[in-house]
């Protein structure tokens, strides 16, 4: 179980919700209704937030805005969500692979980065490296040089962890 958990996350990527959904051909409000069904999410007036269930897998991704939404390992949730009973489609990876498109993707700017906005990147990072820990946990992995892989391959880590580097915030 350790070297096909540790293989098979490796180089594990992040996913929305509305695009795992349509890349495994189920409309976005029936995805979001199983994910609320099965504890992972909770709807406020115009968003979704992760509850405590649902960070064992999700994160957030954040915004320019200060907006933010979950996002997922997209094999992880689909397998877990089958775990549970839902008969959930395979993944597509023509759909979930494919690059935006341009004419819905928005220009992106590097915006300056404040001292609050760090010390949330620090505690973000921070709360994934536990979030990770105790998943690796619950799953009785041992924590290996592939298993560390995987965690560095997610990437959102070292973003963060970059960022705060970059600024040399405490």
């Amino acid at each position: 179980m350790t070297t096909t958990f540790a293989k098979s996350k490796q180089n594990t990527d992040f996913f929305s919700t509305s695009l795992i959904a349509r890349a495994t051909q189920i409309s976005p409000q029936n995805f979001f209704e199983i994910l609320i069904e099965e504890g992972l999410l909770t709807k406020a007036e115009k968003t979704y937030d992760l509850t405590e269930r649902g960070k064992t897998i999700g994160v957030y991704k954040f915004g320019e805005k200060s907006d933010r939404w979950p996002v997922w390992p997209a094999e992880l949730l689909c397998d877990f969500l089958r775990s549970s009973g839902h008969e959930i489609p395979a993944i597509n990876y023509d759909v979930l692979l494919a690059p935006p498109n341009p004419k819905k993707a928005k220009k992106t700017q590097t915006p300056s980065t404040t001292n609050s906005e760090l010390h949330n990147y620090k505690r973000e990072a921070q709360q994934l490296r536990q979030r990770l820990d105790e998943l690796i946990k619950a799953l009785g992995i041992s924590n290996t040089p592939a298993v560390e892989s995987w965690i560095r391959g997610v990437g959102y880590l070292d973003e963060v962890l970059a960022n705060i580097r970059e600024h040399q915030y405490d």
